[in-house]
């Protein structure tokens, strides 16, 4: 029994009280009971526990998320994403690269952004990390569209489709990601192809978690395009799908 291995049970003791305290709703517990924990850890020991510090920090971060705090959010997930790689996790660090944006874009920081979004793909394509390569290429088209820019978007689009591996012959994307209609829909919007802008955003009301997408972006479309009967229809669609959201 030594000095570093007391202080690993400290920092995981910790870290366990402070996840009691978050599942109890007690946010400003929860993060006073981490903070301790990262003081026990001694990160200058060769047996320092970096696995559970670096949960500590990802814990704390999904907290300032929620509370809108990004800078204390980009903070934590900095120290995530160093003793992660601390730890030998690259998964976890890759996974933090790109959480950490979310912040970036509460800040409106899109250069950061994409630079974080270059370093994850770089080290997916290494590693072979084909889901978290996927949800950074996601992210990416969404910034891109965001910025108006339906040329690139439209570049990287057929990219991913050729390249991710998560599309059927149909062209169906893979159960989960469902959400990628809803973008493919605003570039056909965008780029004036509105049958085909409303043939993807149909494809979302099959899939409850993206129903309000589907109805909200049908409804502008058919407001768009004047279609009083499909207005009306789809004004009150949407207000089901935001009334059993809330429910």
């Amino acid at each position: 029994f030594t000095f570093h291995s007391a202080s690993n049970e400290a920092l995981k003791s910790l870290y366990l009280l402070g996840c009691a305290y978050r599942d109890l709703h007690e946010a400003p517990i929860a993060l006073l009971t981490w903070e301790d924990a990262i003081v026990a850890a001694d990160t200058t020991a060769a047996d320092c526990d970096f696995a559970i510090l670096f949960r500590v920090y990802g814990q704390m971060a999904d907290i300032y998320f929620r509370q809108y705090l990004p800078e204390k959010e980009l903070e934590a997930r900095g120290k995530y994403c160093k003793y992660a790689l601390q730890a030998g996790d690259t998964l976890n660090y890759v996974q933090g690269l790109i959480k950490r944006n979310d912040a970036h874009l509460s800040l409106g920081d899109t250069a950061a952004i994409f630079a974080s979004i270059k370093t994850a793909q770089e080290l997916c394509e290494k590693l072979g990390l084909d889901d978290e390569k996927a949800i950074s290429s996601l992210m990416a088209i969404r910034l891109t569209l965001d910025k108006n820019d339906f040329q690139r978007a439209g570049e990287m689009m057929q990219d991913f489709e050729q390249e991710s591996g998560l599309f059927d012959d149909n062209g169906n994307i893979a159960s989960g990601r469902e959400i990628y209609y809803y973008d493919k829909g605003r570039y056909f919007a965008g780029t004036g192809q509105l049958d085909s802008a409303e043939n993807q955003f149909r494809k979302l009301l099959s899939f409850e978690d993206c129903r309000i997408d589907a109805c909200h972006s049908l409804l502008f479309l058919f407001q768009y395009q004047q279609r009083t009967d499909s207005i009306l229809k789809y004004t009150l669609v949407y207000e089901q799908a935001l009334a059993s959201y809330l429910t």
